[in-house]
């Protein structure tokens, strides 16, 4: 799989926010850029914060909101540097699968993610790929992830990652993924899960790769 597939892999995007996380505040989820002239709140939530149906739906305009999605569209500079690596350094129609890896819930989520009553185009390869790593993910521990579109599955939002993917760059398998557990620990899981969970996501891959090879995706 690492010989006949090409990818880039970003280890942390929201840099800042990490080491924030380590050193002051555990619980952390949003970028450290000041949101408001007072300095009093900081941070946007980056994955509302990408230039397709920005602030539309499931974001806050409130810069102390943990789900504040920015000033503007691609206002911080991790989100405007990944899109603009993106678009200039990557050929078109070069990127097949795109993945933003999350915790927690143990979910697949697929566009669209702001309505619940329509489809895109492609959800049926989507679901799909997203089987095939939700039942490769599974023979391991027996974890069982959902798989569905954001607005179905789990709740409207706009401005992420993945609908951007899609809607405007038409990468065909685009996914948020939440990865365990589904609630016992929450954000914060035990050291000794780290290693199972890292087993079970890359059998997943496995999965996805075959699944989107069967239909010819990759």
């Amino acid at each position: 799989m690492a010989e006949s597939v090409d990818w880039w892999i970003i280890p942390v995007l929201n840099v800042d926010g990490f080491v924030h996380s380590h050193e002051v505040n555990r619980m952390w989820r949003k970028s450290r850029l000041p949101s408001d002239p007072t300095g009093k709140c900081i941070g946007t939530d980056l994955n509302r914060n990408f230039d397709f149906l920005w602030m539309y739906v499931g974001a806050s305009s409130d810069p102390c909101s943990e789900t504040y999605a920015g000033p503007y569209a691609e206002s911080d500079p991790e989100i405007k540097q990944m899109t603009q690596f993106i678009n200039t350094s990557i050929p078109e129609d070069t990127i097949k699968i795109y993945i933003s890896l999350h915790s927690y819930g143990q979910y697949v989520l697929s566009p669209w993610g702001h309505t619940d009553t329509e489809v895109p185009e492609h959800y049926g390869e989507m679901m799909h790929v997203a089987k095939g790593f939700a039942d490769a993910l599974y023979r391991r521990y027996n974890t069982v992830f959902t798989y569905g579109s954001s607005a179905t599955t789990l709740y409207k939002v706009s401005g992420s990652g993945k609908e951007w993917a899609y809607g405007v760059k038409g990468i065909p398998i685009p996914y948020t993924i939440e990865l365990r557990d589904k609630g016992e620990y929450g954000f914060i899981l035990p050291p000794e899960m780290i290693l199972p969970v890292a087993k079970e996501v890359l059998d997943g891959f496995v999965g996805m790769i075959s699944a989107a090879k069967e239909i010819n995706i990759v």
